[in-house]
């Protein structure tokens, strides 16, 4: 089998190839054009030379000489000729241009001068293409003596000259390498040409033939040939190659250039050629993929030397001069050869002097690593600990020396070791116990270490103590699912237990009802008595509807006085009527609040599911947040059923939605923009874009007005890409004017849904191609990042890669769990506004605002704090350590045109100042 690697010249010799390329390039487009020269008259022949019938080469390459025509101006006839003909008519001064095969390119270049290669073509076979070529040595099917190029050894051989590179010369050069002189060794039957070749061997004439890569793969397209029937010896198998081979690879034709032709020809064919594409209809009629600038053919003259093939039959003399000119390369190689060796050694010198430093420096690490870390055989019996592992376990070195290694306190080591030995490593958190008996959790990682046999040797265990971040994730978890103030399940985990229980309901053909419950006179109480007395009537209000609701059942706070009601497993009506009527009994009970007789009532809204119409837990939702207001509307402390007939009210949605269409095509909606600043410093860090629309008979109307309306409509949709372009226009008009400011855009969940953000994402960046990483921010609310989180981190992560930074919205109201934080890579966190409003007055609001800034610092978050109203807001944030802010005590939201003179006036509060340098104090 021939060595794939042995295809290749040696440097030098590619070296010296290529810069003879390069200086006949450069010399070819640089020769002067005289103004004086005149059209060339007549016509220009192209010679090719026939290695196939006369006729299937005329009728293969007559489209890439009219192509010629075409582009060049000149008339371009085509001549198809043998060895013979082709000599004669180059002695006639006949050709124009030659089209051949290498071995024919170096027989003419030693016989007359030649302006050198101007373009090599580019073979095409099916989806491949290929400016390389070999040889193919093939036999029939049933030809069992036959295998292995020393089998050839007195073989009668077809072939179809013996100055055919493909045809000939390259299996020559194969056979040569095992020992197998073609000349003396074979039986040579010249056939005319390489199809003949083809015919010789399957008529039996020929035990074997030479032909050229590509002619099996054409005669088997034209259904000239039954591939079966042959047999390649010395098989090649190269990647993306498409021909079979049996021989190294060799560059492509030559299209070369006589010197008799004027150069304006020269360059306006070479152009020509070098600009035929693979697709145009003469590329695609002649078979080929077009052509490339000259290839290197040092390797054919390399093995026409060795074969002694003409023009090197005859040995030349050799003086020390020219044994210089031909060899210097291999001179220099070999010197430079001898002076790599060298630095070889010095490398491999300074590899062992600093393999022995990075030991005694794993030693040094292993020794005052905080992590704990231990060393076991592939027995699991501990070969050593640090001391990091004996503070965390509690356990002694010594007594763990030889002992076999457990830390999983559930028992599972040989699963998890068996893990590392298959995939290299393992890694993942459990919960261990400590030699006193106490459980701790710990995140470890476990690698596996093989011998340069792939033979386990050892098992690396690095591990480090989470208690205290788990039971932190605890009481975040805490925060996240329940309503600090009554303890009910908040709006994350009653969707989730309402996801569930519609899935239940459907799968056991069983019903369920939502009651959205709204209190009645809540706001007068809070207004006149105190938001004290306000939280202890809701605290009581709640306590008593949850007593009257069944132990399956789920009563949640969705915020302020809003409840709803989870009754699953619902029989019938009267049981969910019963329950109704009971929770409106409850909530209108009087509760006696600092010795005040206070009292509410309820409005309940009802709806059922499964309904006749598929529908899912927002729609459910919305439909007995509906009928609540109906409820409302028709007196107030009673329930009302949510019914079809409701939609009636849906029409005049419709109508809204019209004029929402209409306002955004007359681009009646505009941007308002509010600074966030670093509350110490007073640096600008960036505005948020916040739509408003300007009616024109309501005036400026704000985001509450319209944007509920468009939830789920495709408006919604085309006025946040709208948003996105006007606030990207807007930050480049800023920046033209000198000023420097970042734009931040809420984004929707739905529009980060849309299967075509990312690319109008892109489109805005390719329409603002100055934009610099991080003048844009996409800002999404806590609670929809978690709709979909492993798609929203992938959005983010793209996002990334194209400089946008991404900021998650309202952070503290949703599930803000240490796994959320880990999978979803934004940049930024902003601190809901209700928690900055009720800081001052809420020991609860100020222990999440506390709790959310330590935990962006343990995640290496940015973190900024939205609602900061009063300049005690900011005192309070910055000694908390959050010291970016936003909100109506720094600006409110403003024009752009207002937006310059805004940054002129603002200045930073002395009391802001004041709280920076005391907490920066050691």
């Amino acid at each position: 089998m021939t060595d794939r690697s042995s295809c290749r010249a040696e440097p030098a010799v590619i070296l010296g190839g290529w810069l003879r390329q390069m200086l006949l390039v450069l010399a070819l487009f640089s020769m002067p054009i005289s103004p004086a020269v005149a059209e060339h008259h007549g016509h220009l022949t192209l010679g090719v030379f026939s290695y196939r019938p006369d006729y299937s080469t005329e009728q293969r390459f007559q489209p890439l000489a009219r192509y010629l025509s075409e582009a060049t101006g000149q008339k371009i006839e085509l001549q198809v000729l043998n060895h013979e003909d082709m000599r004669a008519a180059l002695s006639r001064n006949q050709l124009d241009f030659v089209l051949t095969n290498p071995s024919h390119f170096l027989v003419l270049r030693s016989e007359r001068s030649l302006t050198g290669v101007l373009a090599t073509l580019i073979e095409r076979w099916g989806s491949h293409e290929t400016s390389s070529m070999g040889g193919v040595i093939f036999t029939r099917s049933d030809n069992t003596r036959i295998n292995e190029l020393q089998d050839l050894t007195g073989a009668r051989v077809a072939i179809s000259g013996p100055r055919f590179l493909g045809g000939y010369q390259a299996q020559a050069r194969e056979l040569q390498n095992v020992g197998v002189d073609a000349d003396r060794d074979l039986v040579l039957l010249s056939v005319g040409h390489q199809d003949g070749v083809i015919e010789a061997v399957i008529s039996g004439q020929a035990d074997a033939g030479f032909v050229r890569t590509g002619l099996i793969e054409d005669l088997a397209d034209a259904s000239r040939l039954r591939v079966d029937r042959l047999k390649v010896i010395n098989s090649q198998d190269l990647m993306g190659y498409p021909f079979r081979l049996s021989t190294r690879l060799y560059p492509e034709w030559p299209f070369v250039a006589l010197p008799h032709v004027d150069g304006r020809i020269v360059r306006s064919v070479a152009s020509a050629l070098l600009a035929l594409d693979g697709e145009h209809p003469a590329a695609k009629a002649s078979g080929i993929a077009g052509f490339s600038p000259p290839a290197d053919y040092q390797s054919v003259e390399l093995m026409a030397r060795n074969l002694r093939a003409s023009p090197y039959d005859q040995i030349p003399t050799l003086s020390w001069a020219e044994f210089w000119e031909q060899y210097r390369y291999w001179v220099s190689t070999t010197a430079l050869l001898i002076l790599l060796l060298s630095l070889a050694a010095c490398w491999l010198w300074y590899q062992r002097y600093t393999m022995a430093r990075q030991q005694r420096l794993a030693a040094t690490v292993f020794a005052h690593s905080r992590e704990g870390v231990f060393i076991t055989g592939p027995d699991r019996r501990v070969i050593d600990v640090n001391e990091a592992y004996t503070e965390i376990t509690g356990n002694p070195r010594d007594s763990m020396i030889r002992h076999i290694i457990r830390f999983s306190e559930a028992g599972d080591e040989e699963a998890i070791l068996r893990v590392a030995r298959e995939q290299g490593f393992w890694t993942g958190e459990f919960w261990s116990r400590r030699a006193n008996g106490e459980s701790f959790a710990c995140v470890l990682t476990i690698s596996s270490v093989f011998s340069e046999r792939r033979q386990l040797t050892h098992y690396v265990g690095v591990f480090s103590d989470i208690t205290a971040l788990k039971e932190q994730e605890q009481r975040l978890r805490r925060l996240a699912h329940f309503d600090p103030l009554t303890g009910l399940p908040n709006r994350v985990l009653l969707a989730d237990r309402l996801h569930q229980s519609m899935a239940l309901a459907l799968r056991q053909r069983s019903r369920l009802a939502l009651a959205y419950i709204d209190l009645d006179g809540f706001k007068a109480i809070n207004d006149a008595h105190g938001h004290k007395a306000g939280d202890d009537l809701l605290v009581d209000v709640a306590r008593r509807m949850r007593d009257v609701l069944r132990d399956q059942d789920t009563l949640a706070r969705l915020g302020g006085d809003e409840f709803v009601a989870l009754i699953v497993d619902s029989p019938g009506r009267d049981l969910v009527d019963g329950l109704l009527r009971r929770l409106l009994a409850a909530a209108a009970e009087v509760i006696l609040v600092g010795g005040t007789r206070l009292q509410v009532s309820a409005s309940i809204g009802v709806a059922f599911f499964p309904q006749q119409e598929d529908l899912d837990a927002d729609q459910l939702l919305r439909q007995a947040d509906q009928a609540m207001y109906l409820a409302k509307q028709t007196g107030r402390n009673r329930y009302f059923v949510f019914d079809h007939e409701q939609e009636r009210s849906i029409r005049s949605l419709h109508a809204q939605l019209e004029h929402l269409k209409e306002a955004l095509e007359h681009r009646e909606f505009v941007l308002y923009y509010q600074p966030k600043v670093n509350m110490t410093t007073g640096a600008i860090i960036g505005a948020e874009a916040l739509i408003r629309w300007q009616h024109p008979e309501h005036g400026l109307l704000p985001p509450s007005s319209f944007l509920p309306l468009m939830a789920g409509h495709p408006l919604l949709l085309q006025l946040g890409e709208w948003v996105l372009e006007e606030a990207l226009r807007q930050h480049q008009v800023w920046r033209e004017l000198g000023y420097h400011v970042p734009v931040a855009v809420n984004v929707d969940s739905e529009q980060l849904a849309s299967d075509h953000f990312m690319a109008h994402i892109r489109h805005l960046l390719e329409r603002y191609p100055t934009l610099q990483p991080g003048a844009l921010t996409l800002e999404i609310l806590e609670t929809s990042a978690l709709e979909n989180l492993g798609k929203t981190a992938d959005i983010i992560r793209q996002c990334k890669a194209l400089g946008i930074v991404f900021a998650v919205d309202d952070f503290g109201t949703g599930y803000s769990s240490l796994n959320y934080l880990k999978q979803l890579p934004a940049a930024e966190l902003k601190i809901d506004q209700s928690f900055v409003r009720g800081m001052r007055d809420d020991p609860d609001n100020l222990a999440i605002l506390d709790g959310v800034i330590a935990l962006s610092r343990a995640f290496r978050r940015s973190v900024i704090a939205e609602g900061v109203e009063t300049e005690e807001h900011g005192t309070m944030l910055i000694k908390l350590g959050c010291l970016l802010g936003q909100g109506y005590f720094i600006a409110r939201p403003m024009p752009a045109a207002d937006f310059p003179d805004w940054l002129a006036s603002w200045r930073v509060p002395d009391a802001w100042r004041l709280a920076a340098e005391r907490v920066s104090l050691p």
